[in-house]
């Protein structure tokens, strides 16, 4: 199950590279990254690295939790940096909604 959530994801991000006539290759520059780091953290061979999980997530829309944990695997080791980063989000929306019916 969670290997086609990786999977997902991936076609999630080429659809968006695709929307906005990029390739792989282009995401892998702006990432800091080669194209074969790039095809294995879609794949889910290997970990995204935080930093840049969170880049692909808030540019794409596929969930940073999916992208830092595809199998599955140390969901224990990312729960207390996700739920920060979580909160931030919630608070930064609250704080947009405030704004807005002001």
């Amino acid at each position: 199950m969670r290997e086609d959530l990786t999977k997902t994801n991936a076609r999630q991000i080429r659809a968006w590279l695709a929307l906005h006539d990029l390739k792989v290759p282009d995401l892998a520059r702006a990432l800091g990254c080669t194209d074969t780091t790039l095809y294995n953290y879609l794949s889910g061979r290997q970990a995204w690295p935080a930093v840049r999980a969170r880049f692909v997530s808030l540019t794409t829309g596929v969930p940073l939790r999916a992208l830092l944990d595809p199998r599955g695997e140390g969901a224990a080791a990312a729960a207390s940096w996700m739920a920060e980063i979580e909160d931030r989000d919630a608070a930064l929306a609250a704080i947009d909604n405030t704004e807005e019916t002001s």
